[in-house]
């Protein structure tokens, strides 16, 4: 490695690293790191050329190869033995393979359904039956497309309206009747 001779303070700086203690200066060396783009990374150590003499190396550090697995890789893989620890995988072994259980039928837990239906489910057939009853079948026949969607927005209109009392008490038919017919109004044409 030659030095440039006006550049002093690395002449000091490799002197004093390297002259003072002979014996250190075989056994040690600096990890220097250029700045470049490719992060080039060299280590300068010492080399011993004749008696009282010796000469400063500089060799490149690259990085090992990437051979591990990709990490979207579906099978994951034993790495190659380059990057082995010891002598030994990296991966513990796999255990022997036992011979899978049979799977037991598991019973199926059912809710039981309501024997009494509630006030509110009483209410709620009410409002659909009366819904359907009022929406016209010569402008919107049941086969039309959009006749679901629009039989939901009509109901869930007149159960909001209807909310304080759909699960206390009767729905009056009248009221639901009236309140069924408005919201064919806005919707039906």
């Amino acid at each position: 490695m030659d030095i440039h001779p006006q550049a002093l303070l690395s002449q000091v700086y490799f002197s004093n690293i390297f002259c003072l203690d002979p014996e250190r200066a075989l056994s040690s060396g600096i990890h220097v790191a250029l700045g470049d783009t490719d992060a080039t990374n060299i280590v300068i150590y010492a080399s011993k050329l004749g008696k009282d003499e010796i000469r400063l190396m500089a060799a490149r550090i690259t990085p090992p190869p990437s051979l591990l697995p990709r990490p979207d890789d579906p099978t994951p893989r034993r790495p190659p033995p380059i990057l082995s620890a010891k002598g030994r995988d990296l991966f513990p072994p796999l255990p022997m393979a036992l011979p899978p259980k049979p799977l037991k039928a598991q019973p199926q837990f059912k809710v039981p359904l309501d024997p009494v239906p509630t006030m509110e489910r009483k209410n709620k057939d009410i409002v659909k039956a009366i819904v359907v009853r009022n929406i016209p079948t010569s402008t919107l026949p049941k086969t039309h497309p959009e006749y679901k969607d629009t039989f939901q927005w009509i109901y869930r209109g007149v159960c909001f309206a209807l909310r304080g009392d759909i699960k206390t008490k009767p729905v009056d038919e009248e009221n639901a009747s009236r309140l069924a017919k408005v919201h064919i109004g806005m919707y039906v044409k």
